[in-house]
């Protein structure tokens, strides 16, 4: 407002003192604080990979059983949102001198653009997951 008032004075359009001269407002600390989300605890990690088993999602019923194996398997060492890597092609992961970097191209934020390196951990479950994706984006 202070600016304003300033603009308001250069082009005459206001008289007297500016009321905003030295005027601060503080940030909400309501708002400041980032949102904290609980991590899983063990049991409820150990539930959440015991109904994601590729043999019991392999039906019917479920359209993408295998992505729904590969995700709560992958996204803990990748360190990215899950409709990055769920809408992730092929050719983001890129092979450098042995080690796989997954490429995040475009995301929520100007900020999103990245390269993840993988987890030695997660490589076989990585390297399959790309193999069985073929040619497919």
């Amino acid at each position: 407002m202070d600016c304003y008032e300033d603009w308001q004075d250069t082009r005459k359009r206001a008289s007297g003192d500016n009321p905003w001269l030295n005027t601060k407002v503080e940030a909400s600390r309501k708002k400041s604080k980032s949102e904290h989300y609980r991590n899983f605890t063990d049991d409820e990690l150990t539930e959440i990979l015991a109904k994601t088993e590729y043999d019991k999602l392999n039906s019917k019923t479920w359209a993408y059983p295998y992505a729904l194996y590969a995700l709560p398997r992958l996204l803990p060492f990748l360190g990215t949102r899950l409709s990055e890597l769920a809408l992730a092609k092929t050719e983001q992961f890129v092979d450098v001198e042995g080690r796989l970097f997954f490429e995040v191209r475009e995301g929520k934020t100007v900020n999103a653009q990245r390269i993840v390196p993988e987890c030695p951990a997660i490589k076989p479950l990585l390297q399959q997951v790309i193999e069985r994706a073929g040619d497919s984006p």
